[in-house]
């Protein structure tokens, strides 16, 4: 009890030093004032202390008869009004201040004893993004599980959303501490997130989370919990390094069916899901680069709780479903053709780990009961009308048919490849990593084009940054290494493929130095340009400044068509670029938040997310393409039908508006009914056109297209595949006439 009012004693010393001072001082001229009015005024020391200590408070029984007894009363008379107010103003400040601060700060608890919750190990910046895609209204109310978080200084961090604070409770202490894993009852959790703290270098950070997550597992092991737990705990770290391993498991392998992930302790209950954030926001630049519309449509998959936007969700094959075990997913997929739910994969848990099936290509792979199947649809009400869809019909109609379309995919073909027209990539500013994956996203990419294609020409990327051309080589010749070595299997070069320069410049970045790496010579619709947060700068809202002063240089001196793609930290910061003319904003704060929140919901969904952005052969990506001739006019639905039984997947529609420049982009389209809060309809009233009204018709209206809705000239699909050869040779498959 000693320790702790010393404690709290100590804490209020040094959260109100300067109160305190004006206290000391106050009490030192009280007594100086007793001893002068006792000494001049010929009094008994109590009869001082009396007189100075009701002057103090503004009251005095006698009149002094000395000069400096009248200067006593007159000087403790005015510092008792000032301190006195002073103190009391501090403190009701205080107490102010603390209860709105509380007002926003979660329940404190000593324990909790109930299960099936979801336990957070640590504060972050991206806390109350997070619960938000925890707390999103596309939930159902039974998805919504309690959240526990462990943090020291979780009384004292506020969350401003007040429903994000809906079931969310603290417990104060740190994760890696046995006794607190113990009240947090660890052992019974549905799911674990070690974010990575905002303050620690990547290396630091990374061992931070390692350790906790190592604590976990020791008080699992230690305690005997694994012997009690029912049910595997989902396990999520949050990583920076790509090159962090948290346990030796197996390499992860491909087999003809799917991907396989090694990530089970089957001993413990703990299914491990690293997060490597690094590498996200280098799939987006590069997918960007091929498609600008792809950023857009990731985010919006990314980003629940806006009415009629969609997001992954999973569906178990249960007992109520087994009337589906045994039959193929092209089977799965025609069954859902007449529904707002969209079918892209499904995911088997194997006593080591899982196995991934992303738009398998063997399409009659078979569905096994207690296989999750990966549906992009609106929320989870439609994933309810799917399950009681595939509950009540009979899978041995007409649909048992053979789906599965035998057509060689591996011939050469023609066409203008990957980059089309895209000769040159500038990437402005370093990020050693950031670089990296780029670069190694796009030497496999030119490597596919030039088998596939058999288009040869070298891809010129230029880079420049705030470093020393010696640095810069040396780092050069390091990446060279680095991407030859590759991943295991790979036969890849990168001089093959890129041609790679260097250059630096001096602070800050002027149009000088642009002119004299080229970029004014270089044809607008030919040249791709990427800014970087540069890894030196630690303050990110200094480096999100200096972004936009250098997409800002671009822009007002070169054509504003340029394509430009800007990485800044701080989404709150968008708001500065929002006017500009900017095609893609990434953050990777804003997508870890997203991503993070997503994967503590749905697990594998980071490994699926990233299956779908990396450019590999053994992987599926987004494709975007004219809508084939013969189809233009035809309905939307009819076009998807004639796709079952191919390894390739519709998911989505966009179409350019004809007042507005902006595409109008429908993922997984509605069989039927209206769209709520489209965001088209928002983005079109903000641009203030003249007139909402043309011809006698609103031009900002509703305009995302619905399946029976018919193709127009100019239209294009978004299609999920393994590889372009696919893509474009099942589109010519079903353009024939044969």
């Amino acid at each position: 009890m000693i320790i702790n009012f010393t404690s709290k004693l100590k804490n209020s010393i040094h959260n109100h030093y300067k109160l305190y001072w004006i206290i000391l001082t106050v009490v030192n001229v009280f007594f100086l004032n007793i001893f002068v009015m006792a000494h001049f005024e010929n009094l008994s020391f109590w009869d001082a202390f009396f007189t100075v200590g009701t002057t103090l408070f503004n009251e005095n029984y006698r009149a002094p008869e000395t000069t400096p007894g009248k200067f006593v009363i007159l000087s403790t008379l005015i510092i008792g009004i000032i301190s006195v107010g002073f103190i009391i103003l501090s403190y009701f400040s205080d107490y102010l201040s603390n209860k709105i601060k509380n007002k926003h700060n979660v329940k404190i608890i000593d324990k909790y004893t109930m299960n099936n919750h979801i336990i957070i190990c640590g504060i972050s910046s991206k806390i109350e993004g997070i619960l938000g895609e925890l707390r999103s209204d596309d939930l159902a109310e039974s998805s919504k599980s309690t959240v526990i978080i462990i943090d020291s200084n979780v009384d004292s961090h506020p969350i401003l959303n007040h429903d994000f604070r809906s079931n969310v409770f603290g417990i104060i202490g740190e994760a890696n501490q046995t006794d607190v894993l113990g009240r947090a009852n660890i052992e019974r959790a549905k799911a674990i997130l070690i974010p990575s703290p905002d303050n620690l270098h990547k290396h630091y950070s990374d061992t931070h989370v390692t350790m906790i997550y190592k604590s976990i597992e020791n008080y699992i092991h230690e305690n005997n919990k694994y012997k009690n737990m029912k049910n595997d705990i989902h396990t999520i770290l949050e990583l920076k390094d790509p090159d962090t391993n948290i346990h030796p498991f197996k390499k992860q392998e491909e087999d003809k069916e799917g991907k396989i992930y090694h990530n089970k302790l089957e001993k413990y209950h703990l299914n491990i899901e690293p997060v490597h954030m690094e590498n996200i926001p280098s799939y987006l630049f590069v997918q960007s680069i091929l498609e600008k519309d792809m950023n857009e449509i990731i985010q919006r998959l990314l980003t629940p709780g806006f009415k009629d936007t969609n997001e992954f969700y999973y569906l178990t094959i249960d007992k109520n479903l087994e009337n589906w075990v045994g039959k193929s997913f092209y089977q799965l997929e025609a069954s859902l053709i007449d529904s707002n739910s969209t079918l892209i994969g499904f995911i088997r848990k194997l006593s080591y780990g899982s196995k991934l099936f992303i738009n398998p290509l063997k399409g009659d792979s078979k569905i096994e009961k207690g296989d999750i199947l990966i549906l992009i649809a609106y929320n989870e009400k439609e994933i309810l009308k799917v399950k009681n869809k595939l509950g009540k019909r009979n899978s041995n109609r007409s649909r048992e048919r053979n789906y599965l379309n035998k057509f060689n995919f591996k011939e050469s073909m023609e066409g203008d490849g990957f980059f089309k027209e895209i000769n040159k990539i500038y990437i402005i500013n370093w990020d050693f990593p950031q670089v990296k994956n780029i670069l190694m996203e796009l030497t496999r990419l030119k490597r596919d084009e030039k088998e596939l294609y058999n288009i040869k020409n070298r891809l010129n990327v230029h880079i420049l940054a705030k470093r020393s051309i010696k640095y810069l080589e040396d780092r050069k010749d390091e990446l060279i290494k680095y991407i030859n070595k590759g991943s295991p299997g790979e036969n890849i070069y990168m001089e093959d493929y890129i041609e790679l320069e260097v250059d630096s410049f001096e602070e800050p970045l002027d149009v000088k130095t642009l002119d004299k790496i080229g970029i004014r010579k270089e044809k607008t619709d030919e040249t791709r340009i990427i800014i970087l947060s540069d890894d030196r700068d630690e303050d990110e809202n200094l480096a999100d400044n200096r972004v936009l002063y250098q997409s800002q240089i671009i822009e007002n001196n070169f054509s504003k068509k340029l394509f430009t793609s800007v990485e800044v930290n701080k989404p709150k910061n968008f708001r500065f670029l929002g006017a500009t003319n900017i095609d893609i904003l990434i953050s990777l704060e804003d997508l870890s938040q997203k991503l993070l929140g997503q994967t503590l919901l749905k697990p594998y969904f980071s490994l699926l997310l990233s299956h779908l952005l990396s450019f590999s052969k053994e992987s599926n990506e987004f494709y975007i393409r004219e809508v084939p001739k013969k189809f233009l006019g035809k309905k939307i639905v009819d076009f998807q039908k004639k796709l079952i039984g191919f390894p390739i997947i519709f998911v989505g529609h966009i179409r350019k508006h004809i007042h507005v420049e902006r595409n109008i982009i429908t993922i997984n389209p509605k069989l039927s009914g209206k769209y709520e809060g489209d965001d088209f309809l928002i983005a079109c009233r903000r641009q203030g056109e003249k007139g909402k009204l043309q011809n006698g018709k609103e031009i900002c209206k509703d305009a995302r297209v619905k399946k029976d809705d018919r193709f127009k000239q100019g239209d294009k699909v978004i299609l999920i595949a393994r590889e372009p050869s696919i893509v474009d040779g099942v589109l010519s498959k079903i353009s024939s006439n044969k």
